[in-house]
């Protein structure tokens, strides 16, 4: 049986990518890890939308990106109970009112919101 507590990090690009999130969490991982925490980070952004994100052109590409971010923000809902807590960085979706932040917050055992 694992009894390390479980973190998972939702935010808004992958990680290493922006100073924001390396300023206010990802610093802490390796402490956070040694600490006895499991942590899975869950970018709202995949590796391949980051990538063209804010290059010039890319539009069905940055669509889908963000069709896909959504998509995987829906399916996170159903694991939540997997974690201890969910500490969301800025925004669980960059457009629209805050339904998300709220179903995390109903959903989750405990939310840290930054």
């Amino acid at each position: 049986m694992d009894s390390r507590k479980k973190i998972v990090v939702i935010c808004p690009h992958p990680v290493g990518y922006v100073p924001g999130q390396r300023l206010k969490y990802e610093q802490y991982f390796t402490s956070w890890e040694e600490n006895g925490y499991e942590i899975t980070v869950k970018p709202f952004f995949n590796e391949r939308t980051q990538q063209i994100l804010y290059k010039k052109g890319f539009l069905l590409q940055k669509i889908w990106g963000t069709v896909n971010g959504y998509v995987n923000r829906f399916l996170l809902l159903f694991s939540l109970h997997k974690y201890d807590t969910a500490y969301v960085f800025l925004w669980v979706t960059p457009f629209g009112p805050p339904i998300f932040e709220w179903l995390i917050s109903k959903l989750s055992k405990r939310m840290i919101y930054d």
